[in-house]
Formats: structure tokens, C-alpha cells, sequence
């Protein structure tokens, strides 16, 4: 039964299943089930018969993909034409927006047009669409949507373990991969029926020969193409293989990354047709992989022009008399800042001096980006195109040249005079904020501290250590935590990421991988800059109702969090509440195994997926019901501390600085259209960052169990599928898929357990859910993307008195294939 046939047939989820209007639709009755081999021979039969199936309606359950190029037959159906689309767009039948594929597949999609989002699913439904395409898609009734899902259903696929796989069921394996399963439930399905602007994005993956026709005439024989043709295969999952042609002069492609990008699709052709571009280098190669890591997320990784850093100020940049004009001084107030170790771009510091009645005066001050970067420059628009820096493993990617984000700008404790955008908090030693206020200003930091040394001084004895940096960092923590608990008790979540960090050789190879270690300096500094975010969103929202970009973060799906109920349920917690966000915090505080102190940060980790991401948004185009930060308990927030590597604090920083009359406000911020498509772009080059944040530590994780060769460990079972087991392995912050051969075991989903078959080395052995086993964790050498580890199943782990985990049996240690 198909996850995607049920959606795709415009069924809307309830709680008790698939429902399309009034009649529950079943998954299985949601599209017809054909064996692959039987459609084979019809298709084959059809063609040795000379018989077309042209009379079929596209997308019908009867279509299988026809052959390739060159047979001149129809692969897709055709696109409308412009009276058509015109037609269609002015009654509302058809929408226009832009295609997002899921990060695990070119067979699904999302299609945003104004406030509606549209799932797209299988290929006939795309229609020859590709990720990042502006297209143009009609709404599809249950009725036609059921056939484009019968169709995705019965159209299979190689993939890259050689199997053949449906459509519907890689799309409904990416989306479980991807979290996604929860968001495509409600959505309205849809077709793609044209493609009004192809995406330029340059692609890199490798090449491989045009497969050779099989018996059933599947795929097309090398003479049906032009010459000199090789298949493209993207390393990007959301782009199909395409077609291209290598230069003659380009020398040995063979184990080469290379480069092309999609020009046409016609619909006689089951791929596309690229461009050729360039060859990158050696596959497995980190500088290579590295590089194809930043092209498939969309980052801009190269040389600012001329233009741009002809709107740099000079290298020997002093604050003079022009700059300091309006400006309050803080020289001379005790400034300094807590960051990771070694950080170069320093956008905040802060400042804590008692006050004669007893209470505080807290400065955050961020650095004055916007001073240096005005409207509508060259340096302006290009911030505006990279919308944020991108921090991979071994290099950080900036949004700004580095003169501005390591020198001028960056708050460093140098000596220097720095600018700021200062927000100055009175508090009460009870940490209330009596009153606020925010002007523009001049530091001069007196210390650039790691998150280490700080907590080493918030640690250290008063009576040896009484120095005026040390005291203003008690006195930050004291109000800090009165901060998180205020927060905390409004029903703000804490939540686990299980991020890692890599020790790196002199080659930036991986030798060591670790858990991020954090301290309460850490949190300390969290809680001030929670406090100016909030305090910029009241004020500027305020003054600009209709106009300003806060940053909202939607309730999770409640899909979602029964999901996760349900697996608490078969561990035996039947407590775990979630109705609000209070008591979703009271529940996680709640779940505790005192035998397993992972379990409660893996089950925060879990409930993290749950979450729905947080928004940037335009406020006049979002009820002000919707501005809640679910995450932070908070009525308003944006982000405002971070202009250095944040396009949208740049935003901000404008609105802050027009509200305080310090300047007007630039008209392109009073544009609608011209602000919403702003903040869609800073959502999704923000989505682009993390994805790429996340595929270089996989990438880095893979190198790392390729050059110290396969491990034992210990993980914990977070989910039993029919796929086997997904497992996470704390020691090393890595998840994976355990593969269990039926042939072995049997599984109760309901239940979330999997029993050893009798008569197998494995008879006896129960896995129950967060159950820990012992796996072995190594490179996945059949992974050509260089980024994945392949997990095999042990044994369940023995304890020794002193509750070290005993040595597994030699007969089990040599299991391959559990």
C-alpha cells in the first residue's frame, strides 16, 4: 500500500485514515497494482505489434514510459499552449509558482503559488518540471489524481544498488528520509503543465555509457541517440540524468566530477538534454566533493567583482568624525564578547553596569553592517543574493567580502574603535526589563573570549579572580538565568540537534569526531540575544505593521507529534502530552530512562523533527494570530544580531534604524511584492545553508570511517520499518538504516518490535523499539555521493558486572547479512 498513491488520489488525512470528501480511500484501492514483469510484456508486445497506445489519456493507469529519443513517440504529455495558460490563470484553474523538489528524489515536489502549496508526484505528473523550475500546474480532482498516482505506481526505475523500484515507492522512501510524509498530508495535488522558466543551475555528478536496450525494449539502444551522447548522472537526487555531450578535448572522463546544465526536455525523450561545463576533478577527491556540495545547494562560492568591493572602505578603516555623528560612546564601558573558538566574524558583544537604583544596565551590541552596506549598491544587492554565510566543516563561505566580515565589522578586541547597533536593556536583579531603547554606537571591545574561557572565569573562585571582565560575566549569568526561566515557564522548548565536531590534520582531514561540548556561557549568551531579537520585533512591528520581517515558527503537525507519541506508547510511556507548547516542554522533561541517560536527548532530538522550520515573513501578509514562535514561547521575534553573515538582520537593522529616526526607510522595504519575494528567497537560501551545513559533515563523517576502516558500537533502535531498523549511534552522532532480511526476523509495526525467526542463528532475540543493539558502522562503499555510512546488525548488546558492553560472539560478529 503507497503512502503517495493515497495523497496523490486527493485524499486529505484524519486521524482514522485517507479520506477523499466524505468516502475513506484506501491506500491499496488508491491505485491498481500491476507486476512489473507483466507491464513489461505488455509494453513489449504493444511494440513488437506495431500498436500505439497514443489513445490512452497521459497519466492513465494503462501508461508505462515509452521508449526514448528518437522514437518519436510521446514520453510526456505535451505542454499547454499560451492562450491556454492564459486562459487557465485568469479563472484560477491552473496557478503559476516555483518548483522545490524533495532534497531525496526528482520523482516529488512542492509548488508554491501565493499562499497555496501543491504537491506534484511521479513523473508523468512533472511533466519534464526540475527542481527550481518557475511552472505553471493545474488542480487535479481525486479522480484524475488517482491515475497520475496509478501511473507512478506501475513506472519504474533503476536505482543505485541495481533494483528496480516504482516511482511511488522512491518518492514515498524520500519522504520519510526527509521528515517530509507530514507535509504533503492535506496538501492539494497537482500537474505540471508547462514550464514557463527552466532553472540555469549548473549541475555536478559523472557520467556513465546509454544503457543498452533490454528484451522488453525499456530503454533505448545507443544508436536511437546522437553521437557522442554519454548519460549525466547527478550527484543532486532532485535533478534526473540527463544527456550530454563531452567536448572531444576534454581528455579521460572516466572517475571525473564534471559539470552541465539542463537546457531542454522534450517530450519524446525520457531525459533531458544538457549543456556540457566543465570537469571539476577525481571523484572522492574533498576539494572536488566539497565543491559539488555548495553547487547542489545553490551557494555561491566565488570571487566578489570589482563592483562589489569598489563599495568597501579602505583596508586601514578608522571611525571618523562623519561616522561617530549621532553615535553613543560605550568606549569606556567594560565591552567584550563570548564566541566559539576562533571565530573571525564577531557580530555581537555585551555590557552590564549597575545602576544607582539598584538596577542594570545591559548593552548587546551588534556590529553596524548596514553603515558600511547602503540600498541598493552593488555590495548591497550582492548580500541580498547570498542571503546568508555558509559554515561547512573545514571553511565558511561568506555573504560579505572579508574586509567587512573579519575586520571592519567584525567586533574584535584589537584596540580598535568598532560601530554598533547597540540594544540597551534596564533589568531588574530579578531580570525584568523596566525599559529599552536602541541607538547607534561606538566600542572598543576589551576581550574576544571562547565559550570555554568564559565559563573557566564564571567557574573560577571570586577571591582569586575578581577582575572587571569575570564580575560582568557573573552578573550576565545571574540575569540570564532568570531570563530562560521566565521563558521557560511561557512554555519555551528545549531541544537536542546532536551536533558534532571534527578534529582536523594539517590536510583538513578528518582524524576524530566529537560531541559538541557546550556550557552554560553558551546559553548565557543565547539569552541576551533572544532579548534584543525580541525587543527589535516589538519595536519595529510596531512602527511598521504592514512592512517589517519578523521570524515566525509554526506549531509542529500534529501528525507528526502523534507519530512520535505512538513510538513513546510501544516503549510504555503513556504520559507524553503535547496539546501546547508548555506541555510538550513539561513531557520532555518528563521522559527519562535512568539505565540510558541518551534516551531523553534522543527523544529532544526526535521531537526537533517534529517541528515545523521557523519563517522569515513580511508582516503585512501574515495574520498577526500566525507571528507565534511556537520554539521560543515569544508573541514577536526576528533576528537582528547577526548582520555579518545574515542578510535578513541587514533588513532588520534598516527597519530599526528608520523607526528610530536615524534614517528613512528605503523604498524597496515598503514594497510588497518586491519584500515578500525577498523573505521567500532568505527562506530558502537558509534551507540551501543547512542542507549544505549537514551533507559536509557527511561527507566528512564518511571519510572519517573510510581511513579508520569499520567500527563496533552500540546505537539505540529510534524506528522499526519494513526496511529494518533506523538506528543512532551516539559515540559518533551517526544514524542509519539496518537492513533485517524477512528471511530472519518478523516485525509487529504496530507494536514497533521485530522477533527472531525460529530455526535462524537469531531465534530468541527481541528488538524493541529504543532498544539498544550492537552494529557494525562503516563507509558505504557502494555510495557514489561520498556521504553515507552503511550500518549491519550484530547482536544485542552483553553487559559485564562493571557495565562495560562484553565482546560479541565470534559467530555473530561475522554476521553480513541479519
Amino acid at each position: 500500500a503507497s503512502l503517495v498513491a493515497a495523497l496523490a488520489s486527493g485524499a486529505r488525512w484524519h486521524r482514522r485514515g485517507w479520506r477523499s470528501d466524505a468516502k475513506v480511500v484506501r491506500m491499496a484501492a488508491a491505485a491498481e497494482v500491476t507486476s512489473p514483469s507483466k507491464t513489461r510484456r505488455k509494453a513489449s508486445k504493444r511494440r513488437r505489434s506495431g500498436k500505439s497506445s497514443g489513445s490512452e489519456r497521459p497519466g492513465s493507469a494503462a501508461e508505462v514510459r515509452k521508449p526514448l529519443s528518437g522514437s518519436g513517440k510521446e514520453v510526456f504529455p505535451p505542454h499547454l499552449r499560451a492562450f491556454e495558460l492564459s486562459e487557465g490563470l485568469k479563472k484560477g484553474k491552473l496557478v503559476q509558482g516555483e518548483l522545490r523538489m524533495n532534497k531525496n528524489t526528482c520523482f516529488c515536489g512542492f509548488v508554491v503559488a501565493g499562499k497555496e502549496e501543491f504537491f506534484v508526484s511521479g513523473s508523468t505528473a512533472l511533466n519534464r518540471a526540475v527542481d527550481g523550475d518557475v511552472v505553471v500546474i493545474e488542480r487535479l480532482s481525486a479522480v484524475q489524481a488517482e491515475k497520475y498516482a496509478s501511473a507512478a505506481q506501475r513506472l519504474r526505475h533503476r536505482v543505485g544498488n541495481g533494483q528496480d523500484v516504482s516511482e511511488a515507492e522512491e518518492v514515498e522512501q524520500a519522504l520519510q528520509a526527509s521528515n517530509e510524509a507530514v507535509r504533503v498530508q492535506g496538501k492539494e495535488v497537482g500537474r505540471v503543465v508547462s514550464v514557463v522558466k527552466r532553472t540555469q543551475r549548473e549541475l555536478v555528478g559523472s557520467l556513465a555509457p546509454i544503457p543498452e536496450a533490454s528484451e522488453e525494449g525499456e530503454e533505448a539502444s545507443n544508436k536511437q541517440m546522437e553521437k557522442g551522447d554519454r548519460l549525466f548522472i547527478p550527484a543532486d537526487k532532485r535533478f534526473p540524468k540527463m544527456l550530454v555531450q563531452p567536448p572531444d578535448d576534454v581528455g579521460d572522463l572516466e572517475n571525473k566530477r564534471v559539470g552541465a546544465i539542463v537546457t531542454i526536455w522534450d517530450r519524446f525523450s525520457e531525459y533531458p538534454r544538457g549543456k556540457w561545463t566543465r570537469v571539476l576533478g577525481e571523484i572522492g577527491n574533498k576539494e572536488v566533493e566539497t565543491e559539488m556540495i555548495l553547487l547542489e545547494h545553490n551557494v555561491k562560492d566565488e570571487p566578489f567583482s570589482d563592483e562589489v568591493m569598489a563599495c568597501l572602505p579602505p583596508e586601514d578603516f578608522t571611525p571618523g568624525p562623519k561616522d561617530m555623528e549621532g553615535r553613543q560612546d560605550f568606549r569606556d564601558v567594560c565591552v567584550f564578547s563570548i564566541d566559539p573558538p576562533g571565530c573571525e566574524d564577531i557580530d555581537d558583544a555585551l555590557s552590564v553596569e549597575p545602576l544607582a537604583n539598584g538596577n542594570y544596565r545591559v548593552g548587546v551590541h551588534i556590529a553596524d553592517v548596514t553603515h558600511f552596506v547602503h540600498p541598493q549598491t552593488a555590495l548591497d544587492r550582492e548580500g541580498a543574493d547570498r542571503c546568508t554565510s555558509v559554515y561547512l566543516v573545514d571553511r565558511r563561505v561568506d555573504m560579505l567580502p572579508r574586509l567587512l566580515t573579519t575586520d571592519v565589522c567584525s567586533l574584535r578586541a584589537d584596540g580598535k574603535d568598532r560601530l554598533t547597533f547597540s540594544a540597551i536593556f534596564e533589568m531588574t536583579p530579578e531580570g525584568k526589563v523596566v525599559d529599552s531603547r536602541f541607538c547607534k554606537a561606538i566600542i572598543n571591545s576589551r576581550a574576544a573570549l571562547s565559550y570555554r574561557d568564559a565559563q573557566e572565569r564564571l567557574d573560577s573562585d571570586p577571591a582569586e579572580d575578581d577582575s572587571e571582565i569575570t564580575k560582568c560575566i557573573r552578573l550576565l549569568n545571574q540575569l540570564a538565568l532568570k531570563l530562560r526561566a521566565q521563558r521557560m515557564e511561557k512554555g519555551a522548548l528545549s531541544l537536542e540537534s546532536g551536533e558534532m565536531k571534527f578534529e582536523l590534520d594539517n590536510d583538513n582531514l578528518p582524524t576524530n569526531v566529537f560531541k559538541y561540548e557546550s556550557h552554560s556561557t553558551n546559553k548565557l549568551i543565547e539569552e541576551f540575544m533572544l532579548l534584543a531579537n525580541r525587543g527589535v520585533a516589538k519595536e519595529i512591528s510596531s512602527m511598521w505593521p504592514k512592512f517589517s520581517v519578523l521570524r515566525r515558527h509554526p506549531p509542529p503537525k500534529d501528525e507528526a507529534i502523534a507519530d512520535l507519541e505512538s513510538l513513546l506508547y510501544a516503549y510504555g510511556i503513556r504520559t507524553f502530552r503535547s496539546g501546547s507548547n508548555k506541555e510538550l516542554a513539561e513531557s520532555l522533561d518528563k521522559v527519562e530512562n535512568p539505565a540510558d541517560p541518551f534516551f531523553n536527548k534522543l527523544v529532544r532530538i526526535m521531537s526537533t523533527r517534529c517541528m515545523n522550520q521557523a519563517l522569515y515573513f513580511c508582516t503585512g501578509s501574515v495574520p498577526q494570530k500566525d507571528w507565534y514562535h511556537y520554539g521560543l514561547a515569544m508573541e514577536e521575534y526576528t533576528h537582528f544580531t547577526s548582520p555579518i553573515r545574515r542578510y535578513a538582520d541587514c533588513l532588520v537593522h534598516r527597519f530599526l534604524a528608520a523607526s528610530q529616526g536615524l534614517s528613512g526607510l528605503p523604498e524597496i522595504l515598503t514594497l510588497s511584492k518586491e519584500l515578500e519575494d525577498a523573505v521567500a528567497r532568505l527562506n530558502y537560501k537558509h534551507t540551501m545553508a543547512q542542507y549544505a551545513a549537514r551533507e559536509s559533515v557527511n561527507f566528512y563523517m564518511y571519510q572519517l570511517f573510510k581511513s579508520s576502516g569499520p567500527v563496533v558500537a552500540e546505537g539505540v533502535v529510534m524506528r522499526i520499518t519494513k526496511a529494518g531498523l533506523t538506528v543512532a549511534v551516539e559515540e559518533y552522532g551517526a544514524e542509519g538504516i539496518v537492513e533485517l532480511s524477512g528471511a530472519n526476523w518478523v516485525g509487529i509495526m504496530q507494536k514497533q518490535e521485530v522477533y527472531g525467526r525460529p530455526q535462524t542463528k537469531f531465534q530468541g532475540m527481541v528488538i524493541k523499539i529504543f532498544a539498544r543493539v550492537v552494529v557494525r558502522v562503516e563507509a558505504d562503499a557502494e555510495d557514489g555521493t561520498f556521504r553515507r555510512l552503511k550500518m549491519t546488525f550484530l547482536g544485542m548488546p552483553n553487559r559485564l558486572p562493571d557495565g562495560s558492553m562484553a565482546p560479541m560472539p565470534s559467530t555473530v560478529m561475522s554476521e553480513t547479512n541479519a
